[in-house]
C-alpha cells in the first residue's frame, strides 16, 4: 500500500478516489482520507437526523497525511 500512495502525495495520482474514500476490501469497509495538515482525523456520522454516540477513529498509515479506517459496518437499516 506504501507504493501506491507515492503519487497520491506527489500529486501525481491521475485517479485519486481510486485511493481515497469508502471502499469494500472483502467483508470490509475501508475509508481513506489524505489530509497533510491534520493530527487526527474521526468520522462522526448522523441517521434520520440523529448523531450517533461514537466516532471512527482513523489510524495514520502515512507520516504525509493519509488516513485509514477499517471495519464492518451494520447492515441493519
Amino acid at each position: 500500500m506504501f507504493d501506491a500512495l507515492q503519487p497520491l502525495i506527489a500529486a501525481r495520482e491521475h485517479d485519486p478516489f481510486h485511493l481515497l474514500g469508502p471502499h469494500r476490501e472483502g467483508t470490509e469497509w475501508v475509508v481513506r482520507v489524505f489530509n497533510p495538515h491534520a493530527h487526527s482525523i474521526s468520522l462522526t456520522w448522523h441517521e434520520d437526523g440523529a448523531f450517533h454516540d461514537s466516532s471512527l477513529q482513523f489510524i495514520r498509515i502515512h507520516a504525509a497525511g493519509v488516513f485509514e479506517w477499517r471495519g464492518q459496518v451494520s447492515s441493519e437499516t
